[in-house]
């Protein structure tokens, strides 16, 4: 069967050139894509009644005879925003991945969303990234409960990225290999991996692990690259939906692998300085050009308990359960 046409039209030649370019190198998209950056050129594409949906930059409608205009040859018209503040409905913001605006077309235009596909056809899992930059915050705490809760509905694996994560005394168990094992093997002896992982892999209430690296150091060394290779592989050979990662400063290409998660959360806290370090990474992220990182990013702000229990599986009984429980309802359709 023919795939429907979605039609780009982007006055921004730079921005335009840049996306057809991406989505030109073998992606497995539900779609096909047509691109223009003349707009009457577009209008007469369209008036032929081939595609169904049209992205367009948001100063091409500002007049809204040429949106009446648009309207009237697509069932869908979807508008390529600038401010996060303004967006409507039908409005996608133009500063984020490539991958997240595609499944934001498919969202609003009602097309096979293109994760699922890959998910089914390769293995591929949706990223959960959880970092912040401020520290005793409880982001180990509150990604062990959501983890847990995930794990009912979905298979999930947690990967702990701190410098020391104390799982052997929080657990109180020893553990033979850890992450930084699995990595040498996934780098050096690959046809060991699969036994290798198989082996290492821990549960804790059905959520997945394995243990946290025993030296920062042994995980600080891994580029960007190779930790996109590794994740791939862990999601192919245990067949995750979804990977929790619990980040650090202590991971190379960290923004990125921001950038490649389907789900970001990050924990504040409403004291000064607290909220100068969230201000200073978010601008951060602004001049790196990372600012579709922030478009999908959930600020996560908790009271102060009085006792959490220090067991992972207890935690799904304490009171950070209840936030978590909101967010699977809100990002996960979760009753």
């Amino acid at each position: 069967m023919r795939k429907k046409e979605v039609v780009i039209c982007d006055s921004d030649e730079v921005y335009a050139q840049r996306l057809q370019e991406y989505l030109s190198e073998g992606q497995n998209l539900p779609f096909t894509i047509v691109f223009y950056t003349d707009y009457k050129k577009c209008v007469e594409y369209l008036s032929v009644g081939k595609a169904e949906v049209c992205v367009v930059s948001e100063d091409m409608v500002a007049d809204k005879n040429v949106e009446m205009e648009l309207c009237k040859y697509v069932k869908h018209r979807i508008t390529l925003c600038e401010d996060l503040n303004a967006m409507s409905e039908n409005d996608i913001f133009r500063y984020q991945s490539a991958d997240a605006l595609i499944e934001q077309i498919c969202k609003i235009a009602d097309l096979d969303s293109r994760s699922s596909r890959v998910k089914d056809e390769g293995g591929v899992s949706k990223l959960i990234g959880i970092y912040t930059p401020i520290r005793r915050c409880l982001q180990t705490s509150f990604s062990l409960v959501l983890g847990q809760m995930l794990a009912t509905k979905y298979k999930v694996l947690y990967l702990n990225f701190e410098a020391y994560s104390g799982f052997t005394q929080m657990l109180q168990r020893d553990f033979n290999a850890d992450m930084a094992d699995l990595l040498y093997y996934f780098k050096n002896i690959s046809k060991d991996f699969s036994g290798r992982f198989a082996g290492m892999k821990q549960t804790i209430n059905g959520l997945d692990y394995i243990p946290p690296a025993f030296s920062y150091i042994d995980i600080s060394q891994i580029l960007p690259n190779e930790w996109e290779h590794f994740l791939n592989a862990l999601g192919r050979e245990g067949g995750y939906d979804y990977i929790l990662l619990d980040l650090t400063d202590y991971v190379q290409g960290l923004y990125q692998i921001l950038r490649n998660c389907s789900h970001v959360y990050t924990i504040t806290r409403n004291d000064g300085m607290a909220l100068a370090k969230i201000t200073h990474y978010e601008n951060v992220l602004k001049e790196l050009a990372y600012d579709d990182v922030l478009a999908k990013t959930k600020k996560c702000s908790f009271p102060i308990y009085r006792q959490l229990p220090a067991e992972p599986e207890n935690l799904l009984y304490s009171e950070l359960a209840d936030h978590a429980r909101r967010i699977l309802r809100e990002d996960f359709g979760f009753s």
